[in-house]
């Protein structure tokens, strides 16, 4: 008996071995005509439950009415649930519970029952399961629910043939991408729970052969060679975002967003950007308590909700296109339309619809002094669910910001090219290249060009066979930075150009000695550094021909960094959800891209001209997050148990892995580390290098554990270079974004993670770590360097928390020979 014993835990989990129930029946003093009662019962049962499934199979296969599929797959699926409860020693929902002992013919019957059961379900999801079937009819997801959920259950892996037989397999696969939220997480419930029982299995005996490797059904392998093609299909999209040459900057809800560095904008600036927003289709309907917010055909002018932020919960249905809302705020009832088929939605659901931050730049909560209080101390951009424009403007008082709104909707499912302008006391918003609206700016921060000089041409530009000259000068600047507009534009074959004399006398020259092509700040050109507080700028234009002219930008640079005392703030851009350090406002649904600031007012022209140059034609693109993470989840089920590990542990699997953790959004880079995480006891260094040296051929890292290192450090080293330190108020910024630090800081956890499991996990895995440790301490000379220190430092122990504007802080005070620790922000 003690060899029989197990725990309950493992009886909670697995049922009683024959072994088990053989000795149990012996001990006991059943009499054998209850036995015989019992065993006719059960023979009864198993009838009842052949006729139910039989007759429910044949009027799924006989009926063409949507609306009786659905009573009946809801049905079957409410019985399969009873049939699972009524058992208290049940630890499974199969359609043999309750009937151990019954006759073999009677269970060979039910499983005909429920094979047919399963191909009657397969056919309605041949037939219902296309997209614009999903879209059309709202019932069809309903359906497609019901018959999904009728099909799951805790399959034996006996029970694969039927499975295969009813090819319903390949059809919850098509529904894995569906834009229907409901049929998506059912059909990827019902893959987990196939994975579970069919894959992530325990190790027996009777699945080996003689070769000692596992035996598979067909249904098994299926099974597998979906997961693998649902992993190559993210390792495609992947490859693809990386390889566009414009990639838009995806912002949604419910998501970490992204920051930019410090980028130096002047009081006159001009911001510039394309900005698409797709047309959002209902997705859930609405029902008795739901919370609910204006929606964009929203008519009443009231305000009975209490304001564009009021918030309200459904009580009643009034019709299938008109519900009842009670307002939190006012406590007033009113009834509003919700019709899908029109659509016309004047009330949504508070977590539905596609307005919210764009962009910010500035930190809204931390209002701790004056100096942060001031005009222009933050501002951004934000998108209203009608598609309007609100341009958000500190004013310089506590609690009060200037809102400015635009005149025109942005075009649905298009791309809008979007161009803020501020000159002076004027704010400028252009649309799609035209203006759109003006407003006066109360509160202003007056251009005093103190530390910068803005040059410019005529636009356009004709020569007239003469130089003009600009003598800049700045005392006590150590050094001036040039950078021109990408837009210059200079007749190069007909002698136009442009300098930068030493003195007056123009005998000597700082740079080039004519610059009328590659002008510095543009593109990848470096800007040009002139070691003195002043110089002459020098243009000459000898063609008649039309060109478009120059800007640039000359900016002193001191010591004391005094010039950055002209900049509206010193803090990042904030896109998409911000941190809430920063800002309590939810993400814009929307697409960005191009994102520029010039230190310089455009006019109507320059925008225009600007909108065709920098023209946006790329596909927006979401990556699917949601998707990776339901196939890393499959295969992190696979690797629960040595069965499934044995199968997805491969060259090829390996590879697309590996690609997903090092490409991709920061979720599903985080989600791939924590899977081979599992993974590392059973991966070696060679399977580990082929499978590297196959996913990036081109790499310029060397090995696996370097491009780790390298990352982990990018991360973890917050100053990159010396120029970072101090940057330039320079012309033209293409603002470029990263992680924001939740995302990076995660990342960082998952890399050290993945480290130090394989380090774990054999002595040649050790061995190449502590190498690599070694090695990265012996230099620290170069930035680069820094980064791999930084990187050994985190791997060797510890933790790593980021400072940064916000963060809780203590510090030791010596205050007259007194020291005391004071905590501040």
């Amino acid at each position: 008996m003690l060899d029989y014993r197990r725990t309950s835990m493992e009886r909670l989990h697995m049922p009683k071995t024959v072994t088990e129930l053989v000795l149990e029946f012996v001990q006991s003093d059943v009499d054998v005509g209850e036995m015989q009662t019992m065993l006719e019962t059960r023979n009864d049962r198993a009838g009842s439950r052949v006729v139910g499934m039989a007759t429910i199979a044949r009027a799924l296969s006989a009926s063409s009415s949507g609306r009786l599929q659905h009573v009946l797959l809801e049905g079957l699926a409410c019985t399969m649930r009873a049939i699972g409860l009524e058992d208290c020693c049940a630890t499974s929902l199969h359609f043999f519970n309750s009937l151990n002992g019954c006759a073999e013919a009677k269970r060979k019957a039910l499983s005909e029952a429920v094979a047919h059961c399963l191909k009657a379900s397969a056919d309605i999801l041949t037939t219902r399961s296309s997209s614009k079937c999903l879209a059309a009819e709202g019932d069809s997801g309903a359906l497609v629910s019901s018959a999904l959920k009728a099909m799951a259950m805790d399959y034996d892996v006996r029970d694969s043939y039927l499975l295969y037989d009813s090819k319903v397999l390949p059809h919850i696969l098509r529904l894995l991408p569906s834009d229907n939220v409901r049929v998506r997480r059912v059909a990827q419930a019902i893959i987990r729970v196939l994975m579970s029982h069919f894959v992530a299995i325990p190790d027996q005996s009777f699945y080996s052969t003689d070769m000692g490797l596992p035996t598979l059904s067909a249904f098994q392998k299926q099974l597998l060679a979906a997961v693998r093609l649902q992993l190559e299909g993210i390792v495609g999209t992947v490859q693809h975002q990386v390889d566009s040459p414009y990639t838009a900057l995806c912002l949604t809800r419910n998501h970490a967003g992204y920051c930019a560095p410090f980028v130096a904008v002047l009081p006159n600036h001009s911001i510039s950007f394309w900005l698409f927003v797709e047309e959002q289709a209902c997705q859930y309907a609405l029902k008795v308590g739901d919370e609910v917010r204006r929606g964009p055909q929203w008519i009443s002018s009231q305000d009975e909700d209490g304001g564009d932020a009021g918030v309200g919960t459904i009580v009643s249905i009034q019709t299938p296109t008109t519900v009842q809302v009670k307002w939190q705020t006012t406590s007033t009832t009113s009834v509003y339309t919700w019709d899908p088929s029109v659509p016309l939605y004047e009330v949504q659901l508070v977590d539905e619809g596609v307005g919210g931050m764009v962009f910010l730049h500035g930190n809204r909560n931390l209002v701790s002094d004056t100096e942060e209080m001031a005009a222009w101390s933050h501002y951004g951009m934000f998108l209203t669910d009608e598609g309007q424009i609100k341009y958000v403007v500190s004013s310089g008082a506590p609690d009060k910001d200037s809102i400015f709104e635009s005149t025109d909707s942005v075009h649905w499912n298009a791309w809008n090219h979007m161009c803020l302008v501020k000159e002076d006391a004027h704010l400028r918003l252009y649309l799609n290249g035209a203006l759109d609206s003006q407003h006066v700016l109360d509160d202003h921060i007056p251009s005093t060009a103190a530390h910068e000089v803005l040059i410019e041409s005529v636009h356009p530009c004709f020569g007239h066979g003469d130089g003009n000259r600009w003598p800049v000068s700045f005392p006590g600047a150590t050094r001036l930075v040039v950078t021109f507009d990408p837009l210059t534009q200079l007749d190069k074959s007909n002698g136009d150009f442009i300098c930068f004399f030493a003195s007056a006398d123009e005998a000597e020259v700082w740079g080039q000695p004519m610059y009328s092509h590659s002008f510095p700040g543009v593109n990848q050109e470096c800007s040009l550094v002139i070691p003195s507080d002043s110089t002459v700028v020098y243009f000459h234009s000898s063609s008649q021909t039309v060109k478009w002219g120059f800007r640039l930008l000359v900016a002193a640079e001191y010591d004391d960094d005094r010039q950055f005392h002209d900049v509206l703030n010193t803090f990042p851009f904030y896109f998409g959800e911000p941190p809430s350090r920063v800002l309590d406002a939810p993400s814009a649904r929307c697409w960005v891209s191009h994102f520029s600031v010039l230190n310089a007012p455009l006019q109507a022209h320059d925008v225009a001209l600007r909108m065709r140059l920098d023209s946006q034609e790329c596909t927006p693109y979401a990556f699917p997050v949601d998707r990776t993470l339901q196939t890393l989840g499959l295969i992190q089920t696979c690797a629960e148990t040595q069965f499934g590990r044995s199968f997805i542990t491969n060259s090829v699997l390996i590879r697309h892995l590996m690609v997903v953790a090092f490409m991709g959004a920061a979720e599903t880079q985080c989600g791939a580390l924590y899977v081979l995480v599992e993974l590392a006891p059973t991966l070696s260094t060679a399977l580990v290098d082929d499978a590297f040296g196959r996913a990036f051929p081109a790499s310029s890292s060397g090995s696996f554990l370097d491009s780790v290192w390298e990352n982990l450090g990018a991360i973890l080293n917050v100053w990159p270079s010396t120029d970072a330190l101090h940057p330039s108020v320079q012309c033209h910024v293409t603002v470029e974004t990263q992680p924001a630090a939740l995302s990076a800081m995660s990342l960082v956890q998952a890399y050290l993670s993945l480290v130090r499991a394989l380090a774990r996990s054999s002595r040649d895995w050790l061995d190449r770590v502590h190498a690599l440790l070694l090695s990265s301490m012996e230099h620290t000379d170069s930035p680069h360097e820094l980064s791999l220190v930084l990187a050994s430092v985190a791997v060797l122990g510890g933790t790593y928390d980021g400072v940064g504007i916000g963060s809780r802080v203590r510090c030791c005070v010596n205050i007259d020979g007194k020291e005391s620790v004071e905590v501040g922000s």
